[in-house]
């Protein structure tokens, strides 16, 4: 079964899509935000695309 990705409650540095990601995959969130800022100018407009998407309530 599918598992919703929803933004994190507990881990939220701006949106929480980190954090959700993170605790979706099982691991820190700090290897997301590194892999994040590594690819900056491709992930810049990924990480708002999935702020756009990624809700409180689970909807990605």
């Amino acid at each position: 079964m599918r598992r919703k990705i929803k933004t994190s409650s507990t881990d939220r540095a701006i949106y929480g899509i980190c954090g959700a990601i993170a605790e979706n995959l099982g691991i820190p969130s700090f290897i997301i935000r590194l892999g994040f800022i590594f690819t900056l100018p491709f992930s810049f407009f990924v990480y708002f695309v999935l702020a756009y998407f990624v809700f409180d309530d689970g909807y990605l």
